[in-house]
C-alpha cells in the first residue's frame, strides 16, 4: 500500500510540470488580418508564447490607431469633487483667443527646448496678436467641432439649433 501511494504521488508531480493545453482561439471572426512578424525581432517576443506574438502585434497596431480621449464636458466636470474639478479645469485654456494662443505657443516652445533661439515673450505675444493665426485657430476649432458633431449619435440639430447654426452654417 505504501508503494502504491508513492507511485501515485510521483505520477501526479510530473503532470503538474507539464503545461496545460491552451484553449483554441477563433481568429476568423476578426476583420483585421494578423501582421507578418519576425519572431525575436522585439525583446518581448521571448516572454510570450510564439503564437501570441502576431496577435499582440496586431492589437498594438489597433491601439495606435485609436482616437484620443476628447476633453470632459462641463456637465461631466460638474459632477466631480471640487478638488479634482480644479485640477482638470486648470489644464483647459483660459482667457481670450489671443491669450490662449500666446500661452499655447509659450508651452510649445518651452516643450521643444527652443527658448534660446528667440525671446520667448516676444514670439508668443506676436503669435497671439497675429490675425491670421487667430483666424486659423477659429477655423480649426470649427472643423474639429463639426466633425465631432457629425460623429456624435447624441447630437440632433433640432435639439441644439444654436450649436447647429453656429458650426454648420458658417463658411470655412
Amino acid at each position: 500500500m505504501q508503494v502504491e501511494e508513492e507511485e501515485i504521488l510521483v505520477g501526479t508531480s510530473t503532470s503538474v510540470e507539464t503545461e496545460p493545453p491552451r484553449p483554441q482561439i477563433n481568429l476568423s471572426d476578426d476583420p483585421d488580418p494578423l501582421p507578418a512578424v519576425v519572431l525575436g525581432s522585439e525583446p518581448w517576443h521571448s516572454q510570450v508564447p510564439a503564437d501570441w506574438v502576431p496577435i499582440i502585434a496586431r492589437d498594438s497596431q489597433r491601439q495606435r490607431k485609436q482616437t484620443s480621449q476628447p476633453p470632459f464636458s462641463d456637465a461631466y466636470l460638474s459632477g466631480m469633487p471640487s478638488k479634482r474639478r480644479k485640477i482638470v479645469a486648470s489644464s483647459k485654456p483660459q482667457g481670450s483667443l489671443p491669450q490662449v494662443i500666446t500661452e499655447s505657443v509659450r508651452r510649445a516652445v518651452t516643450a521643444t527646448g527652443l527658448t534660446n533661439v528667440a525671446p520667448l515673450d516676444v514670439v508668443s505675444q506676436a503669435a497671439g496678436a497675429d490675425i491670421n493665426i487667430q483666424s486659423a485657430y477659429r477655423d480649426l476649432l470649427r472643423s474639429s467641432v463639426q466633425s465631432g458633431l457629425r460623429d456624435n449619435e447624441d447630437f440632433t440639430p433640432e435639439r441644439f439649433p444654436n450649436a447647429s447654426n453656429y458650426f454648420n452654417n458658417r463658411p470655412q
